[in-house]
């Protein structure tokens, strides 16, 4: 049933589908940071897969019916009303559907133009797989380029030691989920971790998408920057699970919280807290560095790039040009490269700007650049020098 007058049926999809093949039955969890539910809503409308979408409103504003009934997206299924929680809600949602591929979208994430298209080729070619999953993009609130998920590994055996995957950048046949039972409803944080090393751990088959699909806001709002106790438990009852020894689960906990603390901190404690742990990491890392992964010029983790690199993030603004910024480490000569147009971007001097949750001095350059398709696609240049990219916005 739907509960709610303002969402709104449809007899299609917003977009048709490019040629028969797989539907998509996409769970919209909403219940905080409505505000960005319009972007959420904009990057499903840029898909061109048959879809079906269960919009599942628990946010008790009615802002987020508002904006739902605006974009006449096909709500298959939906309600406005208390929900059991996010993970309960996704499956209520699953179930309610029939698409042949389940995925969820948090309203704080999109997803890239015609990324479904892409994963459905994927799956279409190979009959045989049961999870696609590919990169994903850290953005700010304000959507300005952080980073590329710095743990995605290619190789699911790694979700034994680690969530390896982004959650919006996963795709499930529904036959895989069916096998392996669903969602854990009981989790609050780490129910895609759970549902991923469960696929795994059956003996699901795994394709790995060398592309971004998804955009992942990081602020302090999250669930994952809360740092709450409830959020290491489960981590740690999923470790355990894994056969990780002690001392492994230990230090994969610690890691966690480096991270969390390394996004969010506040006060003195959390400080000090930061500053011992990051000791701790770099004299470990001396002794077995950290294998360097580098997603288009980009090493995670530290974002160093060595001459060049290419940041793609989604659009879903207006025009057929922006505005970017790109926030440097050290001052550097940046040319750009997007969609044919070339040229250097103008230095403005130093700023402040955070970084890795620190307030540091930054190098600041800007220029207009070509837009197509939905996409602000441009590679930048600085000579041989290593620098850091610590930001790039568009407007």
């Amino acid at each position: 049933m739907i509960a709610g007058a303002l969402i709104r049926r449809s007899a299609r999809a917003t977009l048709p589908s490019l040629k028969p093949g797989l539907a998509f039955s996409i769970a919209v969890p909403i219940r905080d940071h409505v505000e960005f539910l319009d972007t959420a809503l904009r990057s499903i409308d840029a898909q061109g897969v048959d879809m079906q979408i269960a919009a599942l409103d628990a946010s008790g504003d009615d802002r987020a019916q508002q904006i739902l009934a605006a974009h006449d997206v096909r709500v298959s299924y939906g309600y406005h009303q208390a929900d059991a929680g996010q993970a309960a809600a996704i499956q209520e949602g699953w179930n309610h559907t029939s698409g042949d591929v389940l995925a969820w979208l948090n309203v704080d994430d999109f997803y890239f133009p015609h990324a479904l298209d892409r994963v459905a080729a994927v799956f279409e070619a190979q009959p045989d797989v049961d999870v696609v999953y590919g990169h994903a993009v850290h953005v700010s609130a304000e959507c300005a380029f952080l980073s590329y998920f710095p743990a995605i590994d290619p190789n699911p055996q790694s979700l034994t030691r680690g969530c390896t995957i982004s959650q919006p950048s996963c795709f499930i046949r529904r036959r895989a989920m069916e096998r392996v039972g669903g969602l854990n409803t009981e989790l609050h944080y780490t129910m895609d971790w759970d549902l991923w090393f469960r696929l795994y751990r059956a003996g699901c088959r795994f394709a790995f998408l060398d592309a971004p699909l998804s955009v992942v806001r990081v602020h302090p709002a999250t669930k994952t920057m809360s740092r709450a106790v409830s959020r290491y438990r489960e981590i740690g009852s999923l470790l355990a699970a894994a056969g990780g020894s002690f001392v492994s689960r230990v230090g994969t906990l610690l890691s966690f919280y480096e991270y969390d603390l390394q996004n969010r901190r506040t006060g003195r404690p959390d400080r000090m807290m930061y500053a011992l742990l990051s000791l701790v990491s770099h004299a470990y890392r001396r002794v077995r560095p950290r294998r360097a992964r580098v997603i288009h010029g980009i090493e995670c983790w530290t974002n160093l790039v060595r001459g060049a690199c290419r940041v793609d993030v989604p659009w879903y603004g207006h025009g057929s040009t922006a505005d970017i910024t790109v926030v440097s480490d050290t001052p550097v000569d940046l040319a750009f490269s997007s969609d044919g147009s070339r040229g250097t971007l103008e230095a403005h001097g130093p700023t402040g700007v955070v970084f890795q949750g620190a307030e540091i001095q930054g190098y600041q350059y800007a220029g207009r650049v070509p837009l197509r398709d939905h996409m602000l696609s441009v590679d930048l240049s600085a000579g041989c020098s290593p620098w850091r990219l610590l930001r790039v916005s568009a407007v």
